[in-house]
């Protein structure tokens, strides 16, 4: 919508943006009955939660040691600033702190084989 110059993003949504995706998505993707809610709406709560997290590591209060690798546009940091991270903020739907990182440390063997 921006690229054709029909809404502007400067501050965020405008009232009226998810009528308008749906109708290009119905025209351009014919038969798959993408609705702005909840599938529009929905995907865009989670690309701006996922944002905010992201940016948090990388601007946010004690998250020294993160950064950022523009080859393959992914947050890096080293081990022990990942484990600290994730336990401060681990809440993976109820799971315990012990287990995302045990979690964590089995991929990490995984990809050492």
């Amino acid at each position: 919508m921006v690229n054709a110059k029909t809404y502007k993003a400067d501050n965020g949504f405008k009232p009226g943006f998810l009528g308008v995706i749906e109708a290009v998505l119905k025209q351009k993707l014919s038969g798959s009955e993408i609705k702005a809610k909840p599938h529009i709406d929905s995907r865009i709560k989670t690309m701006k939660k996922d944002f905010r997290i992201v940016y948090d590591m990388l601007n946010g209060e004690n998250c020294s040691g993160f950064g950022w690798d523009p080859h393959k546009n992914v947050v890096v940091a080293e081990d022990e600033v990942w484990n600290a991270y994730v336990k401060d903020h681990a809440t993976t739907k109820g799971a315990a702190t012990e287990d995302v990182l045990d979690e964590l440390s089995r991929n990490e063997e995984n990809e050492d084989t």
